[in-house]
């Protein structure tokens, strides 16, 4: 199907241009779905508060999540990262409703997508779902991020720029570069941010 061609979703029809492909990945759905068993989605947000920055995690992920702050187990990360919580404190803050077994699992993804949210200066990240499939005997289990949202904060640019462009590279996105490609940074194209709701940008944030 060529990309000029109206797709209809419901009661609409829009010109796509771009598919994200991903594998299929079988797990339970949440009990308001259709089965009686505990599900394995679960939903993990970051978020930047004025003492630190916020870990929220809750086991029921989905579309029908509602309310994630009044849901969630939270955990806050200080500013000063040398006071950085243990494995220990994060398995009991963020996943008391959660198997053990699967707990060092899931506080090593924890961990590696926190550093990912500091070293690219993200000041939102949400995943949901986050399934979360354990083994037979439930010691272990598999992770996968089905949905993601975050916002990133424009101030670190500087800092930042070329990571984000290099993330947002041909290659990274398993795409083969062309010639008319606009590459400024490093391996990828800068980093695009439209004006806020409402209002034209100023001169200054052009």
């Amino acid at each position: 199907m060529a990309n000029k061609d109206p797709f209809p979703i419901i009661h609409y029809c829009f010109i796509l241009c771009t598919f994200i492909l991903r594998c299929i990945c079988f797990h339970t759905l949440p009990l308001s779905s259709c089965t009686e068993e505990p599900t394995t989605e679960d939903d993990v947000l970051l978020i930047r508060g004025l003492q630190g920055d916020y870990i929220l995690f809750t086991h029921e992920g989905g579309v029908d999540v509602g309310d994630v702050d009044a849901k969630a187990e939270k955990l806050l990360i200080p500013v000063d990262l040398s006071k950085y919580p243990s494995n220990k404190e994060i398995a009991k803050s963020l996943l008391s409703k959660v198997p053990t077994g699967v707990h060092d699992v899931l506080v090593d993804f924890i961990t590696r997508l926190y550093a990912v949210y500091v070293d690219c200066q993200f000041t939102y990240l949400e995943i949901n779902p986050l399934v979360v499939i354990p083994n037979e005997d439930k010691t272990s289990a598999e992770v996968f991020f089905l949905d993601l949202a975050a916002k990133l904060d424009q101030t670190a640019e500087f800092e930042c720029g070329a990571k984000w462009a290099i993330a947002r590279s041909p290659t990274a996105l398993g795409l083969r570069a062309l010639s008319s490609d606009h590459v400024s940074i490093d391996a990828g194209p800068p980093m695009e941010f439209p004006a806020p709701f409402g209002r034209e940008m100023t001169k200054e944030e052009a």
